[in-house]
């Protein structure tokens, strides 16, 4: 069969995406039998709807572009957030020739993800055979790795220096995240972490349609602990602080000392005494954003307690025999990259 170019656009409005073919295709990738237009429409959403990824790629006029996240389990993950149910196909409505071989034809489509409705024009193209086949069944989404994502955190760089902290892996639909130029299907896909003391409060999107042109996504969204993480954090966080304040050297095993360290034992405590980490807000420290280097990588996995500027003293006895006290400014953090073990860090 002759072949061409595929020249596609789409109108979004209202809800409504549509599909235009102008040019010829070359044709090479597909697979699937469909007997029509509208069949090839149902089939391909069928498939989607069903979890079944190759059956979907099958209706591809051309062979779409290689992408981990066209798979059964990356369907599967987006069906259980919002179920693809188609809710009318129309019947195909032929274009002209224009001097083509090949037979064109749209087909108005209904469906829904969720309860999200969307109204779709596809595209079907007539091969060698009879058989149809689609203009496009993936779409190729770029996300902006320098606003999509930011920390729920406060803007205080001196908690948390800047080569503190390992990363933490973002994953969509369950798959490692690693580039912001993907393709996937039509379908809902959602953002996270594998750390269980973290949480992706919103960094979820929706693809209505198959689109030939890039997509560019905005993902609203922000990572943050856990109440069980924050739980966590705090409770260690001040059993160890309460053992630090148990030691009796000015210099303590833990890492913070005072400013002026007298040679005799003494006791530390708090200011004021009955202060306590776990009655504080834990937050994830920097905030800074989130994806960085396109790799899909947290940055910084710290918490903190915004606003705790915890005071120490250490009381003694000096040579003169006259009690004495000197005390310094703590730095509470917590390394969360491995939530089977927490790293307090108290200097």
């Amino acid at each position: 069969m002759e072949g061409g170019l595929m020249m596609s656009r789409h109108l979004i409005a209202s809800g409504l995406a549509v599909t235009l073919i102008a040019a010829g295709l070359s044709l090479g990738g597909c697979s699937a039998t469909a007997d029509d237009a509208s069949s090839a429409v149902a089939g391909y959403l069928a498939a989607l709807s069903q979890g079944r990824a190759q059956d979907a790629l099958a209706f591809a006029c051309e062979a779409p572009h290689d992408s981990p996240y066209l798979t059964d389990e990356v369907l599967a993950a987006s069906n259980a957030i919002a179920p693809l149910t188609v809710t009318s196909i129309g019947q195909a409505q032929m274009l002209p020739r224009q001097g083509r071989q090949f037979t064109y034809a749209e087909v108005t489509a209904n469906y829904k993800f969720g309860d999200r409705p969307v109204t779709n024009v596809f595209s079907a193209l007539k091969q060698d055979g009879g058989k149809w086949c689609l203009g496009g069944v993936t779409t190729w989404v770029r996300i902006d790795r320098d606003t999509t994502f930011s920390y729920f955190g406060y803007n205080a760089s001196w908690f948390v220096p800047p080569d503190r902290g390992t990363h933490l892996q973002l994953t969509l639909n369950s798959v490692d995240f690693t580039d912001n130029d993907i393709y996937v299907f039509p379908g809902t896909y959602q953002f996270a972490v594998s750390n269980s003391l973290v949480q992706v409060v919103g960094g979820g999107f929706t693809v209505d349609a198959p689109y030939p042109s890039r997509l560019p996504i905005d993902v609203p969204g922000k990572i943050a602990l856990t109440d069980a993480g924050e739980r966590a954090i705090a409770r260690m966080a001040q059993d160890k602080l309460t053992g630090c304040l148990a030691e009796t050297t000015p210099t303590t095993s833990c890492g913070f000392r005072t400013s002026w360290s007298p040679s005799n034992t003494g006791t530390w405590s708090t200011v004021p005494p009955t202060f306590d980490l776990t009655e504080w807000r834990w937050v994830l420290a920097n905030g800074d954003v989130w994806v960085s280097d396109a790799k899909g990588l947290a940055k910084y996995p710290l918490a903190y307690a915004p606003g705790t500027q915890v005071w120490a003293d250490f009381t003694s006895t000096g040579s003169n025999g006259e009690p004495f006290t000197t005390g310094t400014i703590l730095t509470i953090t917590a390394d969360i990259s491995d939530p089977s073990n927490i790293v307090v860090t108290i200097e």
